[in-house]
């Protein structure tokens, strides 16, 4: 089954979802801009929006391992060193 836009086009084959490199998360404006909205239907733009709510969480999920390894790391110097000065 195909859809076709509102100019016409088939949008059967939808362009893949942007892929975003951190760096430009701050030029978020600049790239809402220049995405042609009107190519995607409304539940592939669900579809986009559950997709990077997935990968926002998983990246805070590791963001916070790499911190709580890092606290784990430094609570076990603080102890050992109240150890030697005991």
């Amino acid at each position: 089954m195909s859809h076709l836009g509102r100019q016409g086009r088939d949008l059967g084959q939808l362009p893949p979802c942007p892929k975003l490199a951190p760096s430009l998360v701050g030029e978020c404006t600049h790239i809402c801009v220049c995405l042609q909205w009107d190519l995607f239907r409304l539940p592939d733009l669900e579809s986009y929006d559950a997709m990077l709510a997935r990968i926002f969480k998983q990246e805070l999920e590791r963001i916070v391992s790499r911190y709580e390894c890092y606290r784990a790391a430094l609570l076990r110097e603080k102890e050992r060193r109240t150890h030697l000065n005991c």
